[in-house]
């Protein structure tokens, strides 16, 4: 029995629990739980400035952000899916916080809080979290250097000590600096500069001390000391209380849970994609996308009751810590810990941190995030990879994380679309009075309007007295609009008087066509085969092969050939092919069809019945030399032998009947025997040709070279009998004496197989 399929979406009833019991073993590891300490501690400095400067950006209280920051820590670090994640306010939404909060005030914005934390439990319970990976990477790494950029824009106002209005976009925010750098302040400047270097040098050299905080206690000391006149902590511009609990708002129910949506949606694009982007930063770390939401939902609903904004997760944050040496998520908890004795000690000496310096901070963590190695990186791979990154970024740092997100994934798939919409019309000019024959490769979709319309006015310019071939058998997909506009070109020219054949129709488009087809335009004019156009167009060999050669050669040039550039050059020098497959000369039988087989990989025999004569003075050679040089000198791991229902060389043989003007098949037909074996006691000609496939097997094992082989098993021999109309093969199984379907080991489905061979 196969195994079950595994379901779209994995519920987690229990919330994860289960799973993070080993996670919380290895986290209280006696080992570890030193270097995890420092290391929480050392992300203090960090964690707390980026805290701080994106509340004062929203124009939220400090109290507000450093409970987000160390009790969301402490939750994510419990139930969270990411060994090193630090939670905290969200550069992203803060400004959508801000405006839920002065919109319908402190108890509506802790109540967003709460549904979006609800809606990110569901969504985690549910096993959603994990198709975050479908973002694509050119998007994840242009959402980080986007978050990089938003960074350093953001904080630079506050680094040259500019009185800057707190919710400047950050082209503002670039026009300000550019009107204002007169007027920036040498002291703030100072302050930037001390607190960035000692962190960028704390990060290289002192990874496990916290210098970042250090920095900041100095910057508040000096201002404090020298009385210097520069914006702080307590310079807020718009204060939420802390503590009110979630309430409904008085008004604008649907403005309302619009903006919880919101929300929910900036939190976890940002936490979801950061994650996202440590998997690829880092070697070795992998996250539970799933936990990591359900982490986040928690955490949330826990900072709603607190009268706390919510938090996310930030690649910024995760990078410090894992920076200073963290291991397990006992680091995350000795960072909340230690952040819950700092906070009275912050919000108590407020007014003395000054901006700068936490701006200088987080300038100095968020440079290593503008790394333009994974650009190069993408560009080297695919340029139009390294256009979505750059576009995701742009648009991110000028429109906004959602916007940036959804540009880059709207650019993304149009990329796709434009790649697996690859659609050719090659128009081939009927010579001395012979039909017009126009080739269609590709899907016939809305993406392909213009190409049809060039084909329309090529086929106007033409002279369609002969008529017109119209060879869709490259086309396996159509849409409504294709449906209609290719509708539309044989309706013009019906309507010219043209005599029209469309070639080839799959199933698919076959059925489109005719429900668009009010005026019954088709009636008559689809064709299956080269005859069924004979038959349309009202003359003989109206379909031209070579027409049909050359749009195939033009395709092949154009979109295949490049991707074989390696193996065509590799067999250029020679061949080795893997298997030798024997099949019947019919015109049904497409071995690279059958197998999926590329250029190079089967050594073909081609003859009548597939039938090879066994060695002897007495037999033709062609077939038996065709097999000694592929195993002797190609050294073929497989023999193939692939018969087909319907087989007219094993009815002429099973009969023994051949027309009297066929002189050289009833010359086969006489030494035959000998390799097909008595074929005149079978029922039917499909029987007699599942005997003749097992007879051959038996005429293979009589070369010397392969008896040779297959008893050292360097080779293995395989009988095949493909039945036309099912399209359906089958292969023998000595152990059953029985042909049955083939299909992959281990399969449920039980189908029909044919008789066994008696």
């Amino acid at each position: 029995m196969g195994d079950r399929p595994r379901p779209l979406l994995m519920p987690r009833p229990d919330l994860g629990l289960r799973a993070l019991l080993p996670a919380w073993r290895e986290a209280s590891r006696r080992a570890t739980r030193w270097t995890d300490a420092i290391a929480g501690a050392a992300a203090l400095g960090p964690s707390f400035a980026l805290a701080l400067l994106a509340a004062h950006h929203a124009g939220l209280p400090p109290a507000a952000a450093l409970t987000c920051a160390v009790v969301g820590s402490a939750v994510v670090a419990l139930f969270g899916g990411t060994t090193l994640g630090l939670a905290g306010p969200g550069l992203a939404m803060g400004f959508a916080l801000a405006d839920v909060a002065r919109e319908f005030g402190a108890a509506p914005l802790a109540l967003a809080g709460a549904m979006c934390g609800l809606f990110q439990l569901v969504v985690g319970a549910l096993g959603v979290g994990r198709f975050a990976r479908l973002v694509p990477l050119s998007v994840v790494h242009g959402f980080v250097l986007g978050l990089g950029a938003l960074l350093v824009i953001q904080s630079l106002p506050d680094a040259l000590g500019l009185a800057a209005p707190a919710d400047l976009d950050p082209l503002r925010a670039l026009d300000h600096i550019g009107a204002h750098l007169g007027d920036a302040r040498a002291p703030a400047l100072a302050m930037a500069v001390l607190a960035g270097a000692a962190t960028w040098l704390g990060a290289r050299y002192a990874r496990r001390a916290p210098v970042a905080l250090l920095a900041i206690a100095a910057c508040a000391w000096v201002t404090r000391r020298a009385q210097l006149d520069l914006p702080t902590l307590s310079d807020m511009p718009f204060a939420l209380p802390l503590g009110p609990l979630p309430g409904e708002p008085a008004h604008g129910v649907a403005q309302f849970g619009r903006a919880a949506l919101v929300l929910f949606a900036l939190a976890s694009l940002e936490t979801l994609l950061s994650a996202n982007a440590e998997e690829e930063r880092v070697p070795g770390a992998r996250a539970d996308l799933d936990q990591e939401m359900i982490g986040y939902g928690l955490a949330n609903i826990v900072l709603s009751l607190l009268g706390s904004v919510p938090a996310a997760g930030s690649i910024a944050r995760s990078s410090v810590l894992r920076a200073a040496g963290g291991v397990h998520r006992a680091a995350a908890l000795s960072h909340a810990l230690f952040g819950a004795a700092l906070v009275a000690v912050v919000l108590l000496v407020d007014h003395s941190v000054p901006l700068a310096a936490l701006a200088g901070v987080v300038i100095a963590i968020a440079v290593p995030l503008l790394d333009l190695r994974p650009l190069v990186a993408v560009y080297r791979v695919s340029r139009s990879g390294a256009v979505v990154l750059v576009a995701t970024a742009l648009v991110m740092i000028f429109g906004g994380l959602l916007r940036g997100i959804e540009a880059g994934l709207l650019a993304t798939l149009a990329l796709a679309l434009w790649r697996i919409a690859r659609f050719r019309a090659a128009v081939h000019q009927g010579s001395a009075g012979a039909p017009h024959q126009v080739n269609f490769s590709g899907p016939i979709t809305f993406l392909v309007v213009l190409e049809l319309e060039k084909t329309r006015r090529r086929l106007a310019a033409l002279d369609p007295t002969a008529g017109v071939i119209l060879d869709i058998r490259g086309v396996l997909v159509m849409d409504l609009t294709g449906s209609e506009r290719f509708l539309s070109l044989v309706t013009e020219l019906v309507d010219r008087g043209v005599r029209v054949a469309v070639l080839g129709a799959s199933p698919a488009c076959r059925d489109k066509m005719l429900a668009a087809d009010r005026r019954k335009i088709l009636d008559g004019r689809l064709a299956i085969t080269d005859r069924d156009v004979d038959a349309i167009l009202g003359r003989a060999r109206a379909f031209e092969m070579r027409a049909q050669v050359v749009a195939n050669l033009e395709r092949f040039r154009i979109e295949v050939r490049e991707h074989y550039t390696p193996l065509f050059d590799q067999l250029a020098d020679g061949q080795h092919p893997h298997t030798l497959f024997v099949t019947c000369v019919d015109s049904r039988i497409t071995p690279s069809m059958l197998t999926g087989t590329h250029p190079g990989d089967l050594f073909i025999v081609r003859a009548l019945g597939a039938m090879v004569q066994p060695p002897g003075e007495s037999t033709w050679p062609g077939e038996g030399a065709a097999v000694e040089y592929a195993v002797g000198v190609l050294g073929v791991r497989n023999i193939v032998i692939c018969g087909h229902s319907s087989c007219g060389a094993v009815k002429a043989a099973k009969s023994g009947k051949v027309p009297d003007e066929l002189p050289t098949l009833r010359r086969w037909l006489a030494e035959i025997p000998e390799a097909s074996g008595d074929l005149s006691g079978y029922a039917d000609v499909d029987e007699a040709a599942r005997a003749v496939i097992v007879r051959q097997l038996d005429n293979l094992r009589r070369f010397p070279l392969v008896r040779d082989r297959l008893a050292s098993g360097e080779i293995e021999l395989h009988g095949w009998f493909y039945d036309v109309r099912q399209a359906e093969l089958f292969e023998w199984d000595e152990a059953k004496g029985a042909f049955t379907v083939m299909e992959g080991r281990g399969a449920n489905e039980v189908r029909s197989e044919p008789p066994p061979v008696g």
